[in-house]
C-alpha cells in the first residue's frame, strides 16, 4: 500500500528569485512524486534575498487560499525560504480558492506578487499593475503571467503507473469538467494505461457546481457510474476531495474497497487522506 509524505514542499526559492529579475512568460513545471514514506523533506537555500539601492527589504503579497493542501503547502516553502533567507516584508491575504480579488489590489505598492487565486479577471488586473508576479492557479487554460504548476499529466501518469502495478486491467478516472488541471490529468492518466486496459470509463462533474449546491448532490451520479463498472477496477480521483467523493459512493453501493474499487487521490492532503476509512492513496 502507498504510504502518503508530508506536504512536498514548492520551489519557493526559485519563486521568490524570479520575483527580482525579468522573466520569460512561460510556465515552470514543478516535479511530482509519489511519496511513500513520512519523512521530512527539509529544504536548503543559499540564495542572497534581494535589496533596492537604499537596503530596504523587499516586499512581496501572498495571495494564496489554505483551504486546499496546496495553498498551505505553499506557504510552509515560503515559511521555510523566508526562515533561511532573512529578511522579507511579507504580505499575508488568506483566503479562498475562488473568490474576487481583494478590494485594495490595485492601490498596493511594492516588488513582488505570488497568487493563487488567480481567476481570469484577476490576472488581468495584475498585468495592468505591472509589479513582478508569479501565477500558481492552474484552473484556467492560457495563463499570461508567468506560472509555476504541477506537471499534471505526469501526476496522472504516477497514478496510472501505481495502480498496473497492482494489477488492476479496469480503469476509471473520477474528476472535474470545469478545471483545467484535471483534465491535464486524464489525459496523462489515459496515456498511461492504453496499452494495459481492458476496461475504461471516466465521470466528470463541475466542481462550480457542487461549490453551489452542495458535494452530496454528485454522489447518485458517481454511485451509478460506479455500479456500473466492470470489477476490480481501479480510479483515480482527480483530486482527494474527490477522491473521498468516490470513498463515499462506494460505500453508499456497499462496494467493497480496496478488493472491488481502488482509489488513488492526488495532493496528499492528510485532513482529507485520514478522514474516515479506509485511508486514501495519494499521489504529490
Amino acid at each position: 500500500m502507498v504510504r502518503r509524505g508530508c506536504p512536498l514542499v514548492m520551489l519557493l526559492a526559485m519563486i521568490l528569485r524570479t520575483l527580482a529579475r525579468p522573466f520569460p512568460n512561460a510556465p515552470a513545471i514543478a516535479p511530482t512524486m509519489l511519496v511513500t514514506r513520512k519523512d521530512a523533506h527539509p529544504l536548503a537555500i543559499g540564495s542572497t534575498p534581494l535589496r533596492d539601492s537604499a537596503g530596504k527589504r523587499p516586499r512581496v503579497l501572498l495571495i494564496i487560499e489554505t483551504s486546499m493542501a496546496f495553498g498551505r503547502g505553499v506557504l510552509e516553502g515560503i515559511s521555510r525560504y523566508l526562515v533561511a533567507n532573512p529578511p522579507w516584508s511579507v504580505h499575508l491575504d488568506l483566503r479562498d480558492l475562488i473568490v474576487t480579488e481583494p478590494e485594495w489590489l490595485t492601490r498596493w505598492d511594492g516588488d513582488g506578487i505570488i497568487t493563487r487565486s488567480t481567476t481570469p479577471e484577476t490576472e488581468q488586473k495584475l498585468i495592468e499593475l505591472k509589479i513582478p508576479t508569479v501565477n500558481l492557479t492552474d484552473m484556467f487554460a492560457g495563463n499570461q503571467l508567468p506560472s509555476f504548476i504541477n506537471n499534471h499529466r505526469r501526476i496522472g501518469e504516477v497514478a496510472a503507473e501505481h495502480l498496473i502495478e497492482r494489477g488492476f486491467r479496469h480503469f476509471g478516472f473520477c474528476g472535474f469538467n470545469d478545471h483545467h488541471w484535471s483534465a491535464l490529468r486524464l489525459a496523462g492518466f489515459q496515456k498511461a494505461i492504453e496499452s494495459r486496459a481492458q476496461s475504461f470509463s471516466s465521470l466528470e462533474i463541475g466542481w462550480s457546481q457542487a461549490r453551489r449546491q452542495g458535494w452530496e448532490m454528485q454522489q447518485p451520479d458517481i454511485v451509478q457510474w460506479l455500479l456500473g463498472l466492470p470489477r476490480p477496477v481501479g480510479i483515480m480521483a482527480s483530486n482527494d476531495l474527490r477522491g473521498q467523493h468516490v470513498l463515499e459512493a462506494c460505500r453508499a453501493a456497499n462496494l467493497s474497497v480496496p478488493e472491488e474499487v481502488a482509489v488513488i487521490g492526488v495532493d496528499n492532503d492528510h485532513v482529507i487522506c485520514d478522514f474516515g476509512g479506509p485511508p486514501l492513496s495519494s499521489v504529490i
